[in-house]
């Protein structure tokens, strides 16, 4: 069926471009609109979602946007002030929050660093 295919294209290739052609232009033609029909607003989540009326009344009370626009993760707390500093020179940053957290409300780390055990096997 593919050999045949084959052969019928390559024994007359101006015929296969000029159906290529006609294929692109007739595909252009029906299927342009149909890009100005797509919605955009709302990105992933339904605008009529909880999460998302929760989020517009986030943003009419504080009159910021209510996701983390940048989460700077640290390995050590002493440069904390340093990346701070420059995230604040940025523009687009409207503020920069140091979170401190008391040693009883710590969170467990959310990655550790590598075992260096090997995994084993049981049966």
């Amino acid at each position: 069926m593919f050999s045949a295919l084959a052969d019928r294209t390559t024994a007359r290739p101006k015929r296969t471009l000029l159906f290529v052609v006609l294929f692109v232009v007739i595909a252009g033609v029906v299927g342009g609109p149909v890009a100005g029909s797509l919605q955009t607003d709302g990105g992933f989540a339904a605008t009529s979602s909880g999460s998302a009326r929760a989020e517009a009344q986030i943003e009419a009370a504080t009159g910021r946007q209510a996701t983390t626009g940048v989460v700077a993760l640290l390995r050590s707390p002493e440069r904390a002030d340093a990346v701070r500093a420059q995230l604040a020179a940025q523009s687009g940053i409207a503020t920069s929050v140091r979170r401190r957290r008391s040693a009883a409300t710590a969170a467990p780390p959310t990655c550790s660093r590598r075992s260096t055990r090997t995994p084993t096997r049981t049966r």
